[in-house]
């Protein structure tokens, strides 16, 4: 399994988890992906900004 696949399921996750959260009627989020690899971390992120078309948070 390569490193975009994990990528790829570590975004799905966050944006299956915020679907679930707006649909309790929450709209203001922030969504924040955790990987102890750094560049697993970039493409993570990469990818949602890609998906949802907004500005990344990097902070902890």
């Amino acid at each position: 399994m390569g490193w975009d696949v994990i990528a790829e399921w570590l975004v799905e996750s966050a944006l299956n988890q915020t679907t679930l959260i707006e649909d309790m009627g929450y709209d203001n989020l922030v969504i924040r992906i955790k990987a102890s690899d750094v560049m697993l971390r970039v493409r993570a992120y990469k990818l949602i900004v890609f998906r949802t078309r907004s500005s990344p948070s990097f902070g902890e």
